[in-house]
């Protein structure tokens, strides 16, 4: 692992001590539909209890996951270090075929709707979070599961 991984790894790990979660929302303009949080089944219900007042902006609810790889969202670096870091789903509208780290990805293609819907949502969980006496649950030490270390 380089150095730099490690210091940032390292420094994560103090930062997460202390904070209930990660929220990453960043998959373009499409509606949230779901949570996936890293964590036990106890995490994902409590966040299902969070989001369920919006089901009728059409949210789903929340899932759990293991996975602490590097990539394919900002959120799972958190998770590599520990914190139960949330990615929130999205319709893809164009963002997969079009936009996604392109020149095309402007505020002209947001969907009014789908981002104030979405805002509402993560604001009111993230609220929420901040409010417990508890962090989420997080996985026990001796279920933790092992970290992915960049080669």
């Amino acid at each position: 692992m380089s150095k730099n991984i490690s210091e940032r790894l390292k420094c994560r790990r103090q930062t997460t001590k202390n904070s209930a979660a990660y929220f990453n929302i960043d998959s373009g303009t499409g509606r949230a539909r779901g949570l996936g949080v890293f964590g036990p089944a106890e995490t994902s219900a409590i966040l299902r209890d969070i989001v369920a007042p919006f089901t009728e902006y059409g949210i789903a609810g929340a899932v759990s996951g293991k996975n602490r790889g590097l990539g394919g969202s900002d959120h799972t670096s958190f998770n590599n270090a520990g914190l139960p870091g949330i990615g929130v789903m999205q319709d893809p509208i164009e963002y997969g075929t079009h936009t996604w780290h392109t020149n095309l990805d402007t505020y002209e293609r947001i969907v009014e709707d789908d981002v104030k819907k979405s805002a509402v949502i993560v604001a009111a969980a993230v609220y929420a979070l901040a409010m417990r006496d508890e962090l989420l649950p997080r996985f026990k030490k001796e279920e933790m599961p092992k970290p992915v270390v960049e080669q």
